[in-house]
């Protein structure tokens, strides 16, 4: 599927996070149209969603300062269930570190 088969959010949705129809090409066109998550690719039914840093005060905030806190485009499974609100890189790294250990003693057995 070629990006400009993906339907690009509404301008509402646009507006909400501070983008562009433009900034929001350029985005998945940084990422090669996938998901750093998973690394799987877009498509209809794995479309990308804006995922944003949770701030205080968002809302009011100018539409510089919400597209700064765009983090980027993912699936939406990754962004509701692996890159849930509140993460941060300190607790990713928490993840990876118990995640690691656990496989380590898994494969000394």
């Amino acid at each position: 599927m070629t990006p400009s088969q993906l339907k690009v959010p509404s301008p509402a949705t646009l507006k909400k996070y501070g983008l562009t129809a433009e900034s929001w090409y350029a985005m998945g066109d940084l990422q090669e149209w996938k998901c750093p998550v998973c690394g799987g690719e877009f498509t209809q039914e794995r479309r990308p969603v804006i995922d944003h840093e949770h701030l205080r005060g968002y809302k009011k905030m100018s539409a510089d300062k919400k597209a700064k806190a765009v983090r980027g485009l993912l699936h939406n499974w990754c962004n509701h269930r692996l890159v849930a609100k509140g993460m941060t890189v300190e607790r990713a790294y928490g993840i990876y570190l118990y995640l690691s250990d656990y496989q380590m003693r898994k494969n000394s057995e």
